[in-house]
């Protein structure tokens, strides 16, 4: 009895370590088995009404991201199809009440970040199995073919986005380079094989954001060690040119990276957004045209014009921002940062190894949601609904 105990208590972290990189990999058609399987688990909890009283000032801002949705879904012309936009979104209110509601002790916590570095550890290198494969069979085909072509297919050989992937790689990056505070497991061997693995995916990847996001947690990586005397001046130096060099034969070798970065300002993504920005001018920047109709609007735009658009065909403006904007008025849009700043807004110290991890969580979706509309898809909902209140927890856990 006591055996089976303690390894329900321990569920709830190995589930939560596991549906981000599920999601990205596998899937949404299995997530609302995995929400019930862990509401379920959650109702056999013990002081779940004492953990949410603790913890229920960092609920807030999903609160309010959820509410401002309901008005916006209730008051919508078209309110089926607001309702169809709606429900993917329960998942930022579910997943954050369950999390806050939970007995978390240093040691589950450590639990659930091992067991993501761990499964996305065999990932990448399962990943770089099934490529190495794909070649072997393929080599003669694919010598024809473009020199992009082996980079672009790596994601797609594990049905993966690489945006979402790279995501969950920058996540790794920033456990890793917190691992002074949090003191995981981990042989010093290990963590540079962990982190020279998680990086060098990063690059064939190369998608543009999230290459861009792991550049800015580098610098605050950098930034903190020299200010608190972890890293020496002359390290630094070498480290960013070393940084420069890698960056220079990448760009001059890595077909896929340079092409994108070459493609950056003539993206098609970029070809809605003037038409977005003009509707919600028309709304005086305050107010919204319902959750899923600016979609709607955008769709009929397109139908009485001859779209250019060769890679982009669809209505998404591939920014979050905007398209909250635009359904959701002003009050979507602030709403919107309250949830991504939410790891940032309750932390009592600065910028320092202890908080490094939070600020990374927040990076990740404040520089990401501009090319990527990804809190619309479920992807993105539960990225952000698992790693953002789990980061809050670290931080209030391992800085007591």
């Amino acid at each position: 009895m006591t055996k089976l105990k303690k390894i329900h208590s321990y569920l709830i972290p190995i589930i939560l370590a596991i549906l981000p990189l599920w999601v990205v990999f596998l899937g949404e058609k299995v997530v609302p088995i995995f929400i019930i399987f862990l509401i379920i688990i959650y109702l056999l909890e013990k002081k779940k009404k004492e953990n949410f009283w603790n913890n229920n000032k960092f609920l807030l801002p999903f609160l309010i991201y959820i509410l401002i949705y309901i008005y916006y879904t209730l008051t919508s012309e078209n309110i089926f199809i607001s309702i169809k936009f709606f429900e993917r979104q329960l998942s930022m209110l579910i997943i954050p009440i369950i999390i806050f509601s939970y007995s978390w002790t240093k040691q589950k916590l450590k639990l659930l970040l091992e067991t993501y570095l761990v499964i996305l550890i065999l990932i990448c290198i399962y990943g770089f199995i099934k490529l190495g494969y794909f070649y072997f069979i393929w080599s003669d085909w694919i010598n024809v073919l473009s020199p992009t072509y082996l980079q672009f297919k790596f994601p797609h050989l594990l049905h993966a986005h690489p945006t979402y992937w790279s995501y969950l790689l920058i996540y790794g990056n920033a456990i890793l380079l917190s691992n002074k505070l949090l003191k995981i497991n981990i042989k010093n061997n290990f963590w540079w094989f962990s982190f020279i693995l998680f990086n060098i995916t990063l690059l064939i990847l190369s998608a543009r954001t999230p290459l861009l996001i792991n550049t800015f947690l580098f610098i605050l990586s950098i930034i903190i060690g020299f200010r608190k005397n972890i890293i020496k001046p002359k390290i630094i130096i070498i480290t960013t040119l070393l940084l420069l060099i890698i960056l220079i034969i990448i760009f001059n070798y890595s077909p896929l990276f340079s092409a994108k970065i070459n493609s950056t300002f003539s993206d098609e993504r970029f070809f809605l957004w003037p038409k977005a920005f003009n509707q919600i001018k028309a709304n005086y920047f305050i107010f919204g045209e319902g959750v899923g109709n600016g979609s709607e609007i955008l769709k009929n735009y397109l139908n009485t014009i001859d779209d250019p658009r060769i890679n982009y065909n669809g209505f998404d403006l591939h920014n979050q921002y905007l398209r909250n904007y635009l359904d959701m008025g002003i009050l979507g849009f602030i709403s919107l940062f309250y949830v991504i700043l939410s790891p940032i807004l309750f932390l009592k110290k600065k910028l320092e190894l202890s908080t490094l991890l939070s600020y990374s969580v927040s990076l990740i979706f404040l520089i990401g949601l501009f090319s990527e509309s990804a809190l619309s898809i479920l992807k993105g909902i539960i990225l952000i609904s698992v790693i953002a209140p789990i980061s809050i927890l670290v931080n209030k856990k391992f800085n007591v």
